[in-house]
């Protein structure tokens, strides 16, 4: 299960979001709100009742997310 990253512009949020997917379905997003302070909204699965992620998978993710965002507001 490859988890993936699209930066974009959504119209709910004024700053940037890194939107987390895995195949077609969004699992969540990441933003910079102010300064070194990242917020997570986390969305529930279409057809189960949870997400399982390995740990070490999940972690990279996020990393990445707070990378790129970071990056992004230089």
């Amino acid at each position: 299960m490859k988890l993936t990253i699209q930066l974009a512009s959504v119209p709910h949020h004024p700053e940037l979001v890194a939107e987390i997917w895995q195949e077609t379905n969004m699992i969540a997003e990441v933003r910079l709100h102010e300064k070194n302070n990242f917020i997570i909204e986390l969305y529930p699965h279409p057809t189960q009742a949870c997400w399982s992620f390995k740990l070490d998978e999940w972690m990279k993710i996020l990393t990445l997310a707070k990378e790129a965002l970071s990056v992004e507001n230089l």
